[in-house]
């Protein structure tokens, strides 16, 4: 336990912070980015960089490869998130772009959750090469104290796993960096 924590503790004075002294900052309504990776056929992010911000918006931003389509609907699968193409805002050339979308191409949909847990998108857009990643931006809806090992955050329909070792930016004071 002692040599677990200290590993911890090494790795994360590495990674440029203490260990667990970002995650206290970390609380519900607090607005953050997340960059990870998602375990396949999950809705679970391994969190690789986090971000605090600053924002009285309220809407996610999700940005992915789309791994499914539903042709009859427009929807489709980001990672394993279903996006729901009907959002007051949704505009014409939105869903030209949408009718265009095949799995494997990357996008940016910005939009809100609905009881189902499908991300109901106001926007979509295509991302270019440079700006590939996958990426969730929002409020946090519930979180789980940090523990030696880590965190557990919820956004939207998106558990969020962020270990002591996740690089984090910003702190609630200091969000506007």
């Amino acid at each position: 336990m002692v040599r677990n924590l200290l590993t911890a503790w090494i790795l994360a004075a590495i990674a440029g912070t203490a260990l667990g002294e970002d995650l206290t900052d970390l609380e519900v309504g607090t607005r953050i980015k997340a960059k990870g990776v998602f375990a396949p056929k999950e809705t679970t992010m391994h969190v690789e960089k986090l971000r605090i911000r600053e924002s009285d918006d309220d809407d996610f931003e999700f940005s992915g490869r789309i791994t499914g389509l539903h042709s009859e609907t427009l929807a489709f699968r980001l990672e394993s998130i279903w996006i729901v193409p009907t959002g007051d805002d949704l505009s014409r050339r939105d869903l030209r772009r949408i009718e265009r979308l095949q799995p494997g191409d990357y996008v940016k949909v910005e939009g809100e959750w609905n009881a189902q847990n499908h991300l109901v998108a106001d926007s979509v857009e295509r991302q270019p090469a440079a700006k590939r990643e996958t990426s969730i931006e929002g409020v946090i809806e519930e979180i789980q104290p940090g523990t030696e090992s880590g965190a557990h955050a919820v956004l939207g329909g998106v558990d969020l796993l962020i270990s002591v070792n996740t690089p984090i930016k910003g702190t609630k004071s200091k969000a506007k960096e």
